[in-house]
């Protein structure tokens, strides 16, 4: 299934019903097409729909996943920055790699989250998906600034392309 953008932070769509078929008469047929089509859009985008997960409530992302951790080690030195991904069907089976400055860090699934120590300066915050899903990818520059408040980048799936942006905490 190829779905357009759709992310929010609002509830899923409601699906609605159709109505029993001894509710129907001659009058109520195209009404209650009407309705059955309406509720057939609302099963195709509630399942392409992606859904912003606030930092505190994303999982860490499991040690299997870690590709290098160096870059998750906190000192007093470091600025951290957290990147977040998306929940929702829409490329749930697809892992998107979180790489700093070229370097591949970790892999994220739905729900998780991957808080990076990055030394201050300059760098490059990238998000691609491979392997047998379509190939796509997404970076941010950062400049990281010592002790501070954390950076947060949010990451998902958006049509067939990886999507990384700045986020709210």
């Amino acid at each position: 299934m190829t779905c357009s953008r759709t992310s929010t932070t609002r509830s899923p769509i409601s699906r609605a019903t159709r109505p029993a078929p001894a509710l129907l008469h001659a009058g109520a047929l195209s009404t209650a097409a009407a309705i059955a089509r309406a509720a057939a859009a609302g099963f195709a985008l509630a399942g392409c729909t992606t859904y912003a997960v606030p930092a505190e409530e994303a999982r860490p992302v499991p040690p299997e996943r870690v590709l290098d951790a160096r870059f998750l080690v906190a000192s007093r030195t470091c600025a951290q920055v957290v990147v977040v991904r998306d929940s929702g069907s829409h490329g749930a089976d697809c892992a998107i790699r979180i790489s700093v400055d070229d370097h591949p860090v970790a892999s994220l699934e739905a729900s998780e989250k991957v808080a990076l120590c990055l030394a201050p300066g300059a760098h490059a915050i990238g998000a691609t998906r491979g392997g047998t899903c379509v190939a796509s990818a997404a970076t941010v520059a950062i400049q990281a600034s010592a002790a501070g408040a954390a950076e947060f980048l949010r990451t998902g799936i958006s049509g067939d392309s990886v999507v990384l942006a700045p986020a709210p905490p």
